[in-house]
This record gives C-alpha cells, structure tokens and sequence, in this order.
C-alpha cells in the first residue's frame, strides 16, 4: 500500500533568502509569505491558482502568489525531483518581475 504524502520540502536558496530578509519589511506581509509558503508544503503539485501561476517563457518556473495573488510580493520557485525550491523574491511583481525571472533562472543551474 502506498501512502500519500503529508507534507512536501519547500527550501530556499540562500540569495532568495537574503533577498526575502532585505526586501519584505512589512510583518503583514511577511505573514502572507510564510502562509503562503505553508500551503505550498501541505498541497505540493495539488496547490492551484490562484495561489500559483506557471511563468510563461520560463520553463519549470512557478509563481508563488500570497494572498491569493492580490499580494504584490512573489516567490519564483521550481519544483526539482522532490524539493520546491525557491530561487527568487520580488517585492513589486508589476515592476520587476523580468529580473526575478532572470535571477531565478541563473541560479537554477546548482539544482539541475
């Protein structure tokens, strides 16, 4: 009998970590990300948007979107064998979404 998975490896990738740590300064919003970050543990491949969006042009890439997307913070994450692995963090996806897409994809090299 196989069992279903309880709960799914969500890891960040140091600079997507200093960049959460310098760029979101709101408690309320940090507060979104993290919960945000719990769902994408307990669901994996079964969250759904509007909590995740596939990033066009950007093979692999997801859109981790807090608050059911009416956050405008994202996490740009993949999913690599059994590991989410968050690559990148914008504060403002309006405005700089392109450069947290290219900085996700330079450091999704270590983990293919």
């Amino acid at each position: 009998m196989t069992s279903a998975r309880s709960t799914f490896v969500v890891a960040f990738d140091s600079e997507a970590a200093q960049e959460l740590a310098e760029l979101i300064k709101s408690k309320e919003e940090r507060k979104a990300i993290f919960n945000a970050l719990d769902k994408l543990r307990q669901l994996g491949p079964r969250l759904v948007p509007p909590h995740v969006k596939t990033l066009q042009d950007s093979p692999g890439l997801v859109e981790l979107r807090p608050r059911q997307g009416k956050s405008a913070s994202r996490l740009v994450f993949k999913r690599c064998e059994d590991l989410y692995v968050i690559l990148a963090v914008s504060k403002d996806h309006a405005t700089d979404l392109d450069a947290v897409i290219a900085r996700a994809t330079s450091r999704l090299e270590q983990y293919e």
